[in-house]
């Protein structure tokens, strides 16, 4: 079967590293898998990480060179000719920016089998109209958790669409396999209890919310320390809010390839977003045993199971978010029986091979050679 995998762009991320391991699991099975990213491949280190790891595992990965939204018409053109080149027998398409270029040339080519990617709940009123208009040209919609596909079946299905959910996988072996990092490296105590928050800087994700209790929840645990691990638009409002706390205290780091050092050395990890799909970052956290606590949002509960409820707050829960962070930091039962927990969720729910099974069963059933 030769299948395009279409996505916004290859700079390391939750769900591009999603794609890529999809795309070798895929490879794996005897499929002839094309990557194809919207924007330009990123070329330093590490943010062409991913990209490294396709063509390393020889996958054809390409560009259509879409920097901004004028280029759109022009990166359709390119992806029909790319179909046209070469014709896949399926596209499966990631993300808002591909799921309607992707489907758009498919159609115009006469691809027969399109999937889009649903994997985040966003309440974006002028992105889902054109998101249903691309989700008519697609024979199913895969979401990455239940929650997600509540919502894409509110907002994006028609009755011609399959709706079905395939939860994303973590590969735990990434986090056997590392070492903690030492926290003196980067100017903070040896023996920090670090509170790690990884993903970008961007008003989905709650960082101001968390800025804001920063002090709080510093003044109330000595020995903690927050350390923020990402870029995004408010950066620089993070880094201003940073330099406001206790020195040897709070870090900031840019995007890592690799983020297993940091997550095998920090106490805990805080995701204070507004609304997720399935974060990658908590599951993760979980196949590294890190007690987590984030907000209700989509995908978090599926993810933690029955030991959610002591790592989950509502979002401007203030005195939730300091009470509960305490709770995790100076509870060592707590902790270690939600480490755990988390480590065996996170290996026999959450697997790569998993996911790619799931993938493959579905194109298979789709093209008919189930």
């Amino acid at each position: 079967m030769r299948i395009d995998l279409v996505i916004t762009e290859l700079f390391v991320g939750g769900a591009e590293r999603q794609l890529t391991q999809l795309a070798i699991g895929l490879a794996r099975r005897g499929a002839a898998v094309r990557v194809i990213a919207l924007d330009v491949l990123p070329d330093t280190s590490p943010d062409d990480a991913l990209v490294r790891q396709l063509r390393d595992a020889g996958i054809d990965v390409r560009s259509l060179g879409c920097r901004s939204i004028w280029a759109v018409p022009q990166a359709i053109a390119r992806l029909r000719r790319l179909f046209l080149d070469d014709r896949p027998d399926l596209v499966q398409t990631f993300l808002f920016h591909a799921n309607v270029v992707g489907t758009w040339a498919a159609s115009r080519v006469g691809i027969p089998i399109c999937v889009g990617g649903v994997r985040v709940a966003q309440p974006n009123s002028a992105r889902l109209w054109l998101e249903r208009q691309a989700a008519r040209r697609m024979q199913a919609i895969v979401c990455v958790s239940q929650a997600v596909e509540k919502f894409a079946a509110q907002h994006l299905a028609t009755s011609a669409t399959t709706l079905l959910t395939i939860p994303n996988g973590v590969d735990t072996q990434r986090f056997a396999q590392a070492k903690p990092i030492g926290w003196e490296t980067l100017g903070l105590d040896r023996a920090a209890e670090v509170i790690l928050y990884v993903g970008r800087l961007h008003p989905q994700k709650g960082t101001d919310w968390l800025l804001e209790a920063a002090p709080r929840i510093l003044a109330e645990n000595r020995r903690a320390a927050l350390v923020l691990v990402g870029s995004g638009p408010w950066q620089p409002r993070v880094e201003e809010a940073l330099a406001k706390l206790p020195a040897g205290r709070a870090v900031h780091l840019p995007l890592q390839a690799d983020i297993a050092p940091l997550m095998l050395a920090a106490r805990l990890l805080v995701l204070p977003s507004r609304y997720e799909g399935m974060p990658n970052v908590v599951m993760e956290a979980m196949a590294a045993g890190m007690p987590v606590l984030a907000t209700d949002a989509e995908g978090v509960r599926e993810l933690l199971g029955e030991w959610g409820e002591p790592q989950i707050v509502s979002f401007g829960d203030t005195d939730s978010l300091c009470g509960q962070l305490s709770h995790l930091l100076n509870d060592a039962s707590l902790a270690a029986q939600v480490s755990n927990s988390n480590r065996l969720r996170a290996s026999e729910e959450f697997s790569v091979d998993a996911m790619v099974d799931r993938y493959w069963e579905l194109y298979s059933r789709l093209s008919g050679t189930s």
